[in-house]
């Protein structure tokens, strides 16, 4: 495919601003390789982190998109919007903050150059996890739909903790973000809600947004 004035990938976001997304304790080196597309101002942007061991984190390269005069979701405005289409660390490296550190590095770039919000598509683990950083359902019947699974869940796994801790969780946790980490991943050879959601393929892949401002 054509390419465009380099200029013109600069107008969306530049490598250097995507590449400082990554600069955190845990990442030792990040490559961003981005192409602007012909007839419209678009950048798709590939990322490879690696490790202190100079290891790869991610079995596939992280890959997002970034528009202009898009319409935001659920939103009368037009403007920039990050869609990020691929981002899941290899095992080892999750349950380390890496995720909510990049995270919080690229809300201050997306300000900085105007991103109006970001969307993606969450699978698994994921659809919590983005959860608890404050991304929305696009789908507002998502939640309930995901507390029931978490409640079929609890049952699933009643006969692993106390009756006391089993009615407390019922009826203290309303909202997925409000369930504590220790339930939604590994711990004590427990299966976490997320694996166990992992190996329910009723519900594979959600559609999620952050408005950025």
């Amino acid at each position: 495919m054509n390419t465009v004035q380099e200029q013109e990938c600069g107008h969306v976001i530049s490598d250097n601003d995507v590449k400082g997304n990554y600069a955190i304790p845990q990442i030792a080196k990040t490559f961003v390789n981005s192409q602007c597309l012909e007839h419209e101002i678009e950048q798709y942007s590939q990322i490879l982190i690696k490790d202190s061991n100079d290891e790869y984190m991610t079995d596939i390269m992280i890959k997002h998109f970034y528009k202009c005069n898009v319409k935001s979701f659920k939103k009368d405005t037009t403007g920039k919007v990050a869609f990020h289409k691929f981002f899941e660390l290899l095992e080892k490296h999750r349950n380390k903050k890496i995720a909510s550190s990049i995270h919080a590095k690229e809300l201050l770039t997306y300000k900085k150059n105007e991103v109006q919000q970001i969307q993606l598509s969450a699978m698994w683990d994921g659809i919590i996890a983005w959860r608890k950083l404050g991304y929305n359902y696009c789908d507002d019947s998502i939640n309930t739909l995901i507390m029931s699974k978490w409640y079929k869940y609890m049952d699933d796994i009643f006969v692993s903790m106390s009756e006391d801790e089993y009615i407390n969780i019922l009826t203290d946790y309303m909202y997925i973000e409000d369930i504590p980490s220790k339930y939604l991943i590994p711990v004590s050879g427990l299966k976490s809600f997320s694996k166990w959601l992992q190996d329910d393929d009723t519900l594979v892949k959600v559609e999620m947004y952050k408005d950025v401002i």
